[in-house]
């Protein structure tokens, strides 16, 4: 489930705590309660807690139309594609800025968490979820602005400020270059000493990072259908598949070994390091078939 920041005014705390205590009970991650805290805690965490948030829900009111820090958490919400506005009053109209977005009534809503209204709330924060992923793939290339150095490389990828659900292109594409990196140049000195042709294997570093962007990217979809995000590229999710990949290869290998017979270290360093990138391609190919499958089973 998701995890969600509530944007209220002080006046509406009721409204905030009827609306968390829902939406806890349906499974979703809430923070919400900022009169715990004071002074620089209060705001550093304010700003930490909206920054890891996967959506962000704003009480419209007559307070909160007027109140400086809601008016920036919605802001900072809506540059960030996670703003979700509901109201408890009915009359209340959005602030200039946020007209456009569709705001939730729950001024007949009853307070349970298993009502009309809350299933509304739960396919609003799924679409947000989904919409976040799939705007950031289209945005990439809007975000290239033409300039006087429009032709040079260097300018266009400077410009490039998309994100994959929430996890920056330059960190999706350094990640993946490094892991590429590393794993070319792990093969090249290995077989320096097993026998064969270093230079080939610095010359398969693109391809060994054009897998992991593939395979990240994938698996960011994957954690956003349920219900998380991740700004890190080794976040622990993909570490884990990461590494499960590696141990996979390696008892295939070992079995290998038993069946077939024994395997030469140049079979190992020249044959390794693709073998586990193809099965972490494997597995992030299954879990992506298996989530968009949930996905259309539930539309």
């Amino acid at each position: 489930m998701a995890r969600i920041f509530i944007s209220y005014s002080r006046t509406d705390r009721p409204h905030a705590q009827q609306l968390a205590a829902a939406l806890e009970a349906r499974g979703h991650n809430v923070w919400w309660d900022r009169e715990l805290l004071a002074g620089d805690a209060f705001r550093s965490t304010i700003s930490h807690e909206l920054k890891a948030s996967d959506v962000c829900i704003v009480l419209w009111s007559p307070a909160a139309v007027g109140s400086k820090w809601v008016l920036d958490e919605a802001d900072l919400a809506s540059a960030d594609e996670k703003l979700m506005p509901v109201t408890f009053n009915a009359q209340v109209e959005a602030p200039i800025g946020f007209g456009q977005i569709h705001v939730q009534n729950l001024s007949a809503w009853s307070g349970q968490d298993k009502s009309p209204e809350m299933e509304e709330a739960d396919r609003t924060i799924d679409a947000i979820l989904q919409g976040r992923f799939q705007s950031a793939l289209m945005q990439i290339g809007k975000r290239v602005r033409v300039g006087d150095n429009a032709g040079s490389a260097v300018a266009l990828v400077a410009r490039v400020a998309g994100t994959i659900g929430g996890l920056p292109l330059t960190r999706l594409f350094g990640g993946a270059f490094a892991v590429g990196a590393i794993i070319g140049i792990a093969q090249a000195i290995g077989v320096l000493f097993v026998g064969g042709d270093p230079i080939n294997k610095l010359l398969s570093i693109p391809a060994y990072a054009l897998v992991v962007v593939l395979a990240r990217a994938a698996h960011q979809f994957v954690i956003l259908r349920k219900g998380q995000s991740s700004r890190r590229f080794f976040d622990e999710s993909f570490e884990f598949w990461l590494i499960l990949s590696a141990l996979v290869i390696a008892g295939l290998m070992a079995l290998g070994s038993i069946v077939l017979g024994d395997l030469t270290p140049r079979e190992v360093v020249q044959h390794g390091p693709g073998a586990i990138l193809a099965v972490l391609a494997v597995i992030t190919a299954t879990r992506l078939t298996l989530s968009a499958l949930r996905l259309a089973l539930r539309a």
